[in-house]
């Protein structure tokens, strides 16, 4: 009896230092990515479960954030493969009625099965995170069977994928008929400039019964869009600065009107084309109502990850790449009449400039978007990335020049940026400074982002230690980067080593490269699901102990 009490305890202390041990697991997080941990294991486990899956993902965000979101893009943590991924697109449900004159039914579902109080318009299941690349603009892959396993790309960039899912509130649902595919998707043969919600750009080929179906990756909002949206008065759809020809073809037995469009083009001959007036689609459907339709949305990114498990560091820069990416399309396919704040915090930006409030006529910059503020409001300019440029909210544009002394806060910086900090040299990550190397350790000192030999050092340019410029013989250098020729990536590099501005260096202690990610990463084990889990050194330690005093006292079975 004694010894059966004595094992009894024995169990029951080490079964609770264990708990101790893993029951503890920090969520890797950016703090614009909202991640959810699938705790009663009712998403994850069947990821293509549909409506009750994305609900089960919704609910639980609304445990932790408020219900101050207009549409919700749900991306599940899970291993993909042919199984799962054959067939199977994004797509998204309509929660809330939208305003009159778009033709829309109310929806077969509600806010308050989301968990939303009623603020909630539409939810995209976005599915897999594995399907997206770093580059939003990319197209959204999956997987298929034909004949084998192929990678099949869809007819959407990744960025267009989002925002199909949120334009699902406002749906393809006007009528006559012709224009509709069914299910809130414009028809495959409605001319829809390329929309996000379907149809083609379509041109009459030759004579009047031959026609070129086009499109591209990169969606867009038509003109019938931004009305149907109240953007725009139903006269700017025809006959504003870029009118839209309102037609369908008939005629045609080779494709079906719920059809998706296709990743190219395609000609059809012995086709007949239908012409559409906005009085037919007003008459219709009513007109929607420019001044009570609203014109700023807030959107939220969530991750469901397993119970457990943290969010990969790399699928967290993906979706928040993602996030700003569909902000900035969103901003430019209004023309800047409507605003799309994916953000989850509230407060400083990267640049330090408050989302709360702002003085008129100043600018600001989100990453690589220039804002510019109107009536107490941030409001989108213009996106410098894709030309390759920097924003500079001093002076309010775009710019090909490393900021210098003044333009930006010294504790933020761009990406691609390094710096001397004291005798270290640091890198940008996410807007803010990192340590990448340390000088003293090869005795030397950091100069213009590099280490070399003090003697080096120009006569009376001693190395500075908050990256500012310094100054040779009257001529500013630029700090900011690293001697050239060293690497273009890091395959040039030794093993281990990452390449910042042309530059190898080693990762800090207790990282290591993640070729990946391209970034150096704590150096935790991961899983084939995709996340660490992470065990305390503290609860390691309690561990040990516990086993240790058992260890002393004498026991026999």
């Amino acid at each position: 009896m004694e010894r059966t009490k004595r094992f009894e305890s024995i169990i029951a202390a080490v079964v609770f230092v264990m708990v101790l041990t893993f029951s503890f697991s920090a969520l890797a997080t950016v703090e614009d990515i909202a991640v959810v941990q699938d705790n009663a294991n009712n998403i994850l486990s069947n990821p293509k479960g549909g409506l009750i899956t994305i609900q089960n993902a919704t609910k639980a965000f609304y445990n932790t954030h408020d219900d101050e979101f207009d549409f919700l893009f749900v991306f599940q943590q899970v291993n993909s493969n042919f199984m799962q991924d054959e067939g199977y697109l994004p797509g998204a449900w309509a929660v809330s009625k939208a305003p009159a004159g778009t033709g829309a039914p109310a929806p077969s579902t509600n806010a308050a099965a989301f968990g939303s109080n009623g603020r909630l318009k539409s939810v995209g299941d976005m599915y897999t995170v594995n399907n997206y690349s770093s580059l939003p603009s990319d197209p959204y892959v999956h997987t298929i069977m034909m004949g084998g396993i192929d990678k099949d790309e869809s007819g959407f960039s990744q960025t267009s994928m989002v925002a199909r899912a949120a334009l699902k509130y406002w749906g393809a649902f006007l009528q006559p008929s012709g224009i509709t595919g069914g299910n809130g998707w414009y028809s495959y043969y409605f001319n829809s400039d390329n929309s996000v919600l379907g149809g083609h750009m379509i041109s009459e080929y030759g004579s009047d019964e031959e026609f070129k179906f086009s499109t591209s990756h990169a969606k867009r909002l038509s003109q019938l869009d931004l009305y149907t949206m109240g953007f725009i008065s139903k006269d700017e759809v025809t006959g504003g600065d870029n009118p839209q020809e309102l037609f369908y073809i008939t005629g045609d037995s080779s494709h079906s009107a719920s059809e998706l469009p296709g990743t190219s083009g395609t000609f059809m001959a012995d086709v007949a084309r239908v012409n559409i007036t906005m009085d037919q689609i007003t008459s219709a459907n009513g007109t929607v109502d420019m001044a009570s339709a609203p014109k700023e949305f807030k959107c939220a990114f969530i991750l469901v990850v397993p119970a457990g498990f943290d969010a990969m560091t790399t699928d967290l820069a993906k979706l928040d790449k993602l996030r700003s990416s569909f902000q900035t399309w969103f901003h430019s396919q209004t023309d800047n009449l409507g605003t799309m704040d994916c953000k989850l915090t509230e407060g400083p930006d990267e640049d330090g400039d408050s989302d709360l409030r702002c003085v008129d006529g100043e600018y600001s910059c989100d990453q690589y978007v220039l804002r510019v503020c109107e009536s107490e409001t941030w409001k989108f300019v213009k996106d410098c990335e894709p030309a390759g440029l920097e924003c500079n909210k001093t002076i309010g544009d775009c710019s090909d020049e490393a900021p210098v002394d003044g333009d930006v806060d010294p504790n933020t910086c761009s990406v691609g940026q390094t710096r001397c900090s004291g005798n270290t040299i640091e890198g940008c990550d996410g807007g803010n400074w990192v340590f990448l190397q340390d000088c003293e350790n090869d005795l030397q000192v950091c100069y213009n982002a590099n280490c070399i030999d003090e003697e080096e050092v120009p006569d009376g340019d001693e190395p500075i230690a908050d990256g500012d410029n310094p100054v040779i013989d009257g001529d500013v250098v630029d700090g900011d980067s690293a001697i050239s020729g060293e690497c273009a990536t890091y395959l040039d590099c030794p093993t281990g080593q990452r390449c910042v501005n042309e530059k190898c260096y080693p990762c800090p202690t207790g990282q290591v490269f993640n070729p990946l990610s391209s970034q150096c990463e704590a150096t935790t084990s991961e899983d084939g699901g995709g996340g660490c889990n992470s065990t305390s050194s503290s609860s390691v330690i309690l561990l040990l102990v516990a086993l240790s005093i058992l260890a002393r006292r004498r026991f026999v079975l």
